[in-house]
């Protein structure tokens, strides 16, 4: 008894409500990992747009210093939703009350699986967007620096893009190759 009681809220539903279905158990665990994952470095984020944000005010205001803030405000805010939602759907994911997956509607089961993802993934943009604003505005005298922060922007942007053209793809062929798969049978 002891032991449930130490256990973190997310350990004890995964582990002592079972799922309604029984048998994907072991997909329902790997999902709450992953989204476990997404929200420790989505609250990560928060903090690091935060403390940002806490620098920025101490500048002398320029004509950039709304931009950026505001962008940094947007990605501490979509990074603490994405966390929250994280949380919701870990809930969702281990809760005995919930539908089975064939009727569950569609814009649960992407706001459960995707949305947390796409948050955290917009959370970075709009934080590395706001980085160039202040990169441009904080080294007038170094321009140098400013154009090289912007090109290693865009080359961690492209790299980024490739990868995730790459998951896209792979998913593509996944959900294809299970649909032949299915009409085989």
């Amino acid at each position: 008894m002891f032991r449930l009681l130490c256990m973190s809220p997310t350990a004890y539903l995964t582990r002592c409500i079972p799922n309604n279905g029984g048998d994907d158990s072991e997909i329902q665990s790997r999902q709450v990992d992953i989204l476990q994952n997404i929200s420790t470095v989505s609250i990560f984020f928060s903090g690091v747009s935060a403390t940002t944000l806490q620098y920025s005010g101490q500048l002398k205001s320029s004509a950039f210093a709304t931009p950026f803030n505001f962008l940094w405000l947007l990605s501490l805010l979509l990074s603490t939703v994405g966390a929250i939602q994280c949380q919701l759907a870990i809930y969702w994911h281990t809760s005995r009350h919930r539908r089975a997956p064939k009727e569950t509607p569609q814009l649960v089961t992407v706001a459960t699986s995707e949305l947390p993802l796409a948050l955290l993934g917009a959370s970075s943009v709009a934080f590395v967007i706001g980085l160039a604003f202040f990169t441009f505005t904080a080294a007038s005298d170094a321009s140098f620096l400013a154009i090289g922060i912007t090109l290693a922007i865009c080359m961690v942007g492209c790299a980024v893009i490739m990868f995730i053209l790459w998951l896209v793809r792979e998913r593509n062929l996944a959900i294809s190759s299970s649909r032949k798969s299915f009409g085989q049978v």
